[in-house]
């Protein structure tokens, strides 16, 4: 005869890696989606789950950038595999002799900031490499804003990103820095979780 279930100690168990993942309990992570496939979708989170799957993201970038393991990349980075494994999962490959490393691609969804058509907006993308790019790019705004970084830079962005154009002319960017647009960020992110 089999064992008997412990379906106390199992429902426990849920609850309590729910709580690790950022939902109140179980019931509350099968209401959210594993996957948000808009701003919109991830916005209906609740916040503590919207951190906990920036925080896999993280774990996903840094593994793919600087060549780790993922069980390397959450130990450096100090989050639970079973965040990672939740809310990154299509993004992970096969775990062989204990070692998983990310995919080569994902359609993850990510929201990143830029200065697009003169104002701030948060680019949807599901792709790593994009969402990489679009932090490049807002990096050297940003740094230009605040004079550290150069022309040349500039020059170097993209004239469009998404079908809409980067602002990388320097008195626009200078009129921006100075009407300080930029505080604008967290009411764009909050635009567009809804």
């Amino acid at each position: 005869m089999g064992r008997r279930r412990n379906h106390p100690a199992e429902r426990a168990r849920r609850n309590v890696l729910a709580k690790e993942r950022g939902f109140p309990n179980y019931w509350a992570q099968r209401k959210g989606a594993r996957y948000p496939a808009t701003g919109r979708d991830l916005g209906r989170l609740p916040e503590p789950a919207r951190e906990a799957r920036t925080d896999a993201l993280r774990v996903i970038d840094l593994a793919d950038r600087k060549d780790l393991t993922i069980e390397e990349a959450t130990q450096r980075l100090g989050v639970r595999r079973s965040v990672v494994d939740w809310f990154a999962g299509d993004a992970l490959g096969r775990t062989h002799r204990g070692v998983t490393r990310p995919t080569e691609t994902d359609e993850l969804l990510r929201l990143r900031p830029m200065l697009l058509d003169g104002d701030v907006a948060f680019v949807e993308t599901r792709d790593r490499r994009k969402a990489r790019e679009a932090e490049h790019v807002f990096d050297v705004q940003w740094r230009y804003i605040h004079g550290t970084a150069s022309r040349t830079e500039l020059d170097r962005l993209p004239k469009t990103f998404g079908g809409r154009r980067v602002v990388k002319d320097p008195a626009e960017l200078t009129e921006i820095g100075r009407r300080r647009q930029l505080l604008d960020i967290p009411d764009a992110y909050r635009e567009v979780l809804g």
